[in-house]
């Protein structure tokens, strides 16, 4: 095993080429690590910082109906603005919507579990009184927002839309009586309707401030709604910012990664993501916490996510600084012919679903299967991939964040590299891929993947190939 390391190619970050006549074009939104609310932390301290989120509560804003208390907002707000950084702001519904409103004709639905335990509760959110207190709040903050002074306001450059549990798409939290039970169709029929009334309170606001909105994890038709009703509006990924390597992201970008990537009516589509959930406390994360920050941010970046939003513990930590400044660095260049830089992240994948690498005759049924996964694994155990949660492996992405072990092997999955405009040659015929390579220093965020040589097997060099409108005609200057 040791000389098998001896091949790793030195570093993980491929090839980065710089285009000294490139134009960024992320000046106006900071694109690059957010500090996900909490208290606000200095940008002198933590240089990483481009942004910020602030998230308040409907209920302290209307402690009762119709009067109105700036005062939390607005100390909120001249916090996130001080140091001249750009913010998007939340207003909290669900259990954060004031007590008043269930004494005001709004049904308080309780929610359970399984075994018919209490675990939260909800507003009606069909309810015509309900709605109407809802939209009466999002045209008070509106108005609000727009009288504030310009250090503040002029810092301000989105909403995110919050109609159900903190930031999360409309719904429950668990079993409802069977009177307040909303289908799939009337929850998206809510989202429609209160996305357009956000979007049409800040449609007009100059300088802009976008709708923010945050669809399901599998929500084509509510991001395709979105893109058509609500142009020029952002999105939230849930998962995207908390994982990587997830299950099925082939078929997610599918319909996603255009979205991301492409530009709509001249403008691109923005989106943000944070790492909080159930990922952070998981064993996966944990057997290598700086290794897996670097591949999370190396994920975002070939994804096209704009905003990685890290919280207090992870800003506050200097060993993820070199991880949050390779993301900085990249995050948010869309256009080749604009963008500074280019990136290959070397990597191999492990892709169970993928017959032609791993035909049916040598490793089994292509089935989501634990055993088919443990038989495309085992030619890549001597090179250092591990399955250590089979169970979790065959799993939907969001269940991929808590495994309780690292996981090389999925389904459907991307092909290799993290790559932006600078794409490896033949990778796997021309090279090798290594996976959590071992290093004498225990916190380097370099080793999750790499890429090597095999020389007896002819696989001794790397290629790669410049997107032509990155280099837009212009000299290479390596870097």
């Amino acid at each position: 095993m040791k000389n098998l390391y001896a091949n790793v190619v030195a570093t993980l970050l491929g090839l980065c080429c710089m285009n000294a006549n490139a134009q960024v074009d992320t000046i106006d939104y900071n694109a690059g690590i957010w500090q996900y609310a909490g208290t606000t932390l200095s940008k002198t301290d933590h240089p990483i910082i481009n942004g910020r989120l602030s998230n308040l509560r409907w209920a302290d804003i209307e402690p009762s109906p119709n009067v109105w208390n700036w005062e939390e907002l607005d100390s909120d707000f001249n916090s996130r603005a001080a140091d001249s950084l750009p913010f998007i702001f939340m207003i909290y519904t669900k259990e954060d919507a004031p007590d008043w409103i269930f004494s005001n004709g709004v049904p308080k639905v309780i929610e359970t579990d399984n075994l018919g335990n209490v675990t939260g509760y909800s507003p009606y959110y069909a309810d015509a009184d309900y709605k109407t207190y809802f939209k009466r709040m999002i045209t008070a903050v509106s108005q609000h927002v727009k009288t504030l002074p310009a250090n503040v306001r002029k810092q301000i450059i989105a909403v995110q839309g919050c109609y159900g549990s903190t930031g999360d798409y409309i719904s429950y939290k668990g079993n409802v009586p069977s009177q307040y039970a909303l289908s799939t169709t009337d929850f998206f029929n809510l989202f429609k309707e209160f996305s357009q009334y956000y979007y049409d309170e800040y449609k007009q606001t100059n300088p802009g401030i976008r709708l923010l909105s945050n669809p399901p994890n599998a929500g084509d038709d509510q991001y395709l709604w979105l893109t058509q009703s609500c142009p020029g509006s952002w999105f939230k990924n849930g998962t995207i910012g908390k994982g990587y390597q997830l299950n099925d992201e082939k078929t997610k970008a599918g319909w996603l990664y255009t979205i991301m990537n492409s530009p709509l009516n001249g403008n691109y589509i923005r989106t943000r993501s944070e790492i909080t959930g159930s990922g952070l406390v998981s064993p996966w994360w944990n057997n290598a916490p700086y290794k897996n920050m670097f591949a999370l941010m190396s994920y975002g970046i070939y994804w096209g996510l704009d905003w990685s939003n890290q919280g207090y513990d992870q800003i506050t930590d200097p060993l993820f600084d070199s991880a949050f400044s390779f993301y900085n660095k990249y995050a948010g260049q869309k256009d080749p012919a604009k963008s500074t830089g280019a990136v290959c992240i070397l990597k191999d994948v492990i892709d169970a679903a993928d017959v032609n690498r791993f035909p049916v005759s040598t490793y089994g049924p292509a089935e989501r299967t634990t055993t088919r996964l443990q038989n495309v694994l085992k030619p890549f155990v001597p090179y250092g991939a591990k399955l250590e949660d089979p169970a979790t492996a065959i799993l939907d992405e969001y269940s991929n964040l808590s495994a309780k072990g690292t996981n090389d092997v999925g389904w459907d999955l991307f092909e290799g590299n993290y790559d932006r405009y600078l794409h490896q040659i033949d990778a796997n015929t021309t090279s090798v891929g290594y996976w959590n390579v071992e290093s004498s220093d225990p916190n380097t965020m370099y080793g999750k993947y790499a890429r090597g040589f095999d020389a007896a097997n002819g696989k001794n060099a790397l290629y790669f190939d410049v997107d032509d409108a990155f280099l837009n005609y212009s000299a290479l200057d390596a870097a």
